[in-house]
């Protein structure tokens, strides 16, 4: 059997026994909601009869406790005045309610109510205790009653024995057992009805009221619904076979298709065998894709992609020159450029950190990201595993187990510098080529990498003081300018704090100048500690230090100040003999554009913010205001 007629099959299977068993499903779910709205209207009418009959009855034993009160028909009684009886009796009932009066010999004088029917009695006595007869009140149920309870879809009968009175006649009825009072399926003389019954204890001749639902119509709205489940069903399924045949008809031409092209594009870079099995469309696909492969693997040598990846590592190298002094985008180069040489999918890149002396990852790239510690450990030591042998010898060092591996060192004349790892090649395993090339660039990646750490550190220390670590002078200088001209451009907040170690001199003096660094270390740390990151705190010469605060108000730069003149006091500085030097220090400080517009005019702001802050008696913080400065130093 073709392909094409599988198909077919496939589809016939999947689409039209679930759509037959849909269909079933549905017109199941709609007899039993038809059954359920029918039982519904069944109940419903049935409950409205039965109000009806209740409030009949009510008011028929109002009527008989009235008619047994009322001293006319009691005098007419005992007096054996029969016509005043009965016109008594009638003058207080209604066609739809019927009144006698039986004697105890069983004359009537009255109309009684015509079985089946409720009837209220009322025995009358004379004087002495004996009775006279009995009054006798109520309403009938017959036809008029059944059809003024029933409408257009549901009739109410009376149930008497075997037979129901409706507003038709009466009619021999079929009636099952049903001992939870639900809806039953009857016959009602020749027709098929759907029937529920409420017994009735106190009426006369009267079993019990039912409402009925013609059968026919029942079976007649669900035989419509199958007919339309029907139809619904065999136009779905036409459309099935449509469908399906054309997109049966749309595969197996995309087959064919593939097999031209495949032919067609046999001088293209693929690779691979698809296996062959039987002789259908894909087998004739897969033959195609084959023999392209065998083309391709005729024509295509490794020539051109050797070359392609050394143009593009060249070209990669050149690009790393230029941004010799970018560390992290020469890391990235430098990895894209090793990996487009030897065809790796993925690698990873360490340096040795300057403090601990370990090697670090800083990229990690490709597939590498999924390799985990076994692999590529975090930690390298070495002479231990593959990155541990190439850190020890010097030299590219393979692994194939569990992936391959080809790791080089980064090193210069000097020393190693870091660590370059390759995994996941193109042609499943790294050859002795590939090392000599990787080393080769890892050579120049190191000076490169090294060339731009060194620039890093002459321009570090070209902007640091040398004893704290803070910025110097200079560099505070430009930071302060180019925040004042950025505040100045979109009205922000600037602030700038001075601070002087009070009696710096003395200590000098009195611990030697040792403990003077050391005073001017802690006093540093504390600041580094107490700034957050866009901030700056430098030195601004001897024992002044400044701390730049883009984005702050002169209240938040205040506050500020004070927490770190409380740290400067609470925290004693190390000196040289192990004895504590404990230190204070004062503050100025000046905010844009309250206290200043301009670079010069925020710094003698808080200058004289300073000399305040002094005058006052040093250890506190000042903010600057419009008080002329002073001429003269006063610091100490």
């Amino acid at each position: 059997m073709s392909f094409k007629y599988r198909l077919r099959t496939f589809f016939f299977l999947l689409t039209v026994l679930p759509l037959f068993a849909a269909g079933y499903a549905v017109q199941e779910v709609f007899r039993d909601n038809r059954t359920s709205r029918v039982d519904s209207g069944l109940a419903s009418s049935l409950s409205a009869a039965v109000a009806f009959y209740r409030d009949r009855r009510d008011f028929t034993v109002k009527l008989i406790d009235g008619l047994a009160a009322d001293t006319t028909i009691r005098d007419g009684i005992q007096k054996r005045s029969w016509p005043v009886v009965v016109d008594t009796l009638s003058s207080h009932v209604t066609d739809q309610f019927q009144a006698a009066f039986l004697e105890p010999d069983g004359t009537v004088h009255g109309t009684p109510p015509t079985p089946p029917a409720f009837v209220a009695r009322r025995t009358v006595y004379d004087a002495a205790g004996v009775s006279l007869g009995t009054l006798v009140s109520g309403f009938s149920l017959d036809r008029g009653v059944a059809g003024r309870l029933s409408d257009s879809e549901y009739r109410v009968g009376v149930l008497t024995g075997s037979s129901v009175l409706t507003q038709d006649g009466t009619h021999h009825a079929q009636i099952p057992a049903s001992p939870d009072g639900r809806p039953v399926d009857a016959r009602l003389g020749a027709d098929d009805v759907r029937l529920l019954a409420r017994p009735l204890a106190d009426a006369a001749d009267a079993t019990a009221l039912v409402a009925l639902y013609p059968g026919a119509t029942l079976q007649a709205d669900i035989a419509s619904v199958r007919r339309s489940v029907a139809i619904a069903i065999a136009i779905v399924l036409a459309a099935i076979l449509i469908l399906s045949e054309m997109l049966v008809r749309s595969f197996t031409g995309q087959l064919g298709a593939f097999s031209r092209r495949a032919r067609e594009v046999g001088g293209g870079a693929f690779a691979g065998q698809l296996e062959v099995h039987g002789s259908d469309e894909f087998a004739r696909f897969a033959t195609a894709f084959n023999d392209m492969a065998h083309e391709l693997e005729l024509r295509i040598g490794e020539l051109e992609a050797e070359r392609r990846r050394v143009s593009e590592a060249v070209a990669r190298f050149g690009q790393a020159l230029e941004s010799s002094h970018d560390v992290p985008a020469l890391l990235q180069i430098v990895m894209e450029s090793a990996m487009g040489a030897v065809g790796a999918r993925g690698g990873r890149v360490m340096i040795v950190d300057e403090q601990s002396g370990q090697l670090v990852e800083h990229r990690r790239i490709g597939t590498a990201s999924g390799l985990g510690e076994s692999v590529l450990p975090s930690l390298v030591v070495a002479g231990v595993g593959v990155e541990g042998l190439a850190v020890q010898a010097g030299q590219p060092t393979f692994a194939n187990d569990p992936v391959p591996v080809l790791s080089v060192p980064l090193q210069t004349t000097q020393s190693v510098i870091g660590l370059l790892t390759l995994v996941d090649p193109v042609h499943r395993a790294f050859e002795t080529d590939d090392g000599a090339t990787l080393q080769a660039l890892a050579s120049q990646g190191a000076v490169a990498i090294e060339n731009a750490r060194m620039h890093r550190l002459i321009t570090k220390q070209a902007s640091t003081d040398g004893l704290t670590g803070l910025a110097n002078h200079r560099e505070f200088q430009d930071q302060l300018r180019r925040e004042v001209e950025r505040a100045q451009r979109f009205a922000l907040p600037l602030a700038l704090i001075l601070l002087d170690v009070d009696n710096f001199r003395q200590v000098n003096s009195s611990f030697g100048h040792l403990s003077g660094d050391a005073v001017l270390r802690a006093v540093s740390a504390t600041l580094r500690a107490s700034v957050r990151d866009i901030d700056v705190a430098a030195r601004y010469g001897g024992e002044e230090f400044a701390i730049i605060l883009p984005g702050t108000t002169a209240e938040g730069a205040g506050r500020l100040a004070e927490r770190i003149r409380v740290a400067i006091a609470e925290r004693p500085a190390p000196s040289v003999g192990d004895r504590p030097v404990n230190v204070t220090a004062s503050f100025g400080v000046a905010a844009f554009p309250a206290h200043g517009t301009t670079q010069v005019e925020l710094i003698a702001a808080s200058d004289r913010a300073l000399y305040r802050a002094k005058d006052l008696g040093k250890n506190r913080v000042a903010l600057a205001d419009e008080v002329a400065p002073r001429l003269g130093d006063g610091r100490s």
